[in-house]
């Protein structure tokens, strides 16, 4: 351990783990959507650059979704998504976000993007939650019955109001009324 009275340090190749804050996406059925993933690795060894986009259905199961690896996109790797991934931007420059069309209930889960270039990684995790499109109907028509509902309760209170106060008035004129 010691060679000429100085301690020697084990060497171990640098790795820098950055992690972008965990970011929720809500999305309607048959939408599209763009996850982010932005990475400052692209600058560094081209050749030694792998993206990597994960599905976390549970905690045991994991899906690729797409990758990039060895100069070659792979976008056919998850049979439920295949022809609706895609990376949106230049993914080599420092843009890896993943575009998919025609989301599906199955497309829902927490996706992790890997990026690794020269032992250097950074990764960021998103959860996107789909959402039937039915649903969003049947939500709206309620928001808009309740909103309906509300403001004829309002019209009537509003008008018996009207109603008592024009009678009180009537009957405080009709005393002073000349007979």
């Amino acid at each position: 351990m010691f060679a000429g009275g100085k301690k020697n340090k084990p060497r171990s190749s640098c790795s820098v783990w950055l992690s972008e804050a965990q970011t929720e996406f809500k999305r309607v059925a048959e939408e599209n959507v763009t996850l982010p993933c932005h990475h400052r690795l692209g600058l560094l060894e081209q050749g030694n650059l792998d993206i990597e986009w994960l599905l976390h259905i549970s905690e045991t199961v994991q899906k690729a979704v797409i990758t990039y690896s060895g100069g070659r996109v792979y976008d056919d790797l998850n049979e439920e998504q295949k022809g609706r991934v895609s990376f949106t931007s230049n993914f080599l420059a420092g843009d890896a976000s993943l575009q998919i069309i025609s989301l599906q209930s199955s497309d829902a889960g927490k996706y992790i993007c890997k990026v690794k270039n020269a032992g250097q990684y950074e990764w960021a995790r998103i959860t996107l939650k789909v959402v039937d499109a039915q649903n969003v109907g049947m939500i709206a028509g309620a928001v808009c019955g309740v909103v309906l509902g509300l403001s004829l309760l309002f019209l009537v209170v509003r008008l018996t109001i009207r109603r008592k106060e024009k009678k009180r008035y009537e009957e405080e004129e009709a005393p002073n009324e000349i007979r």
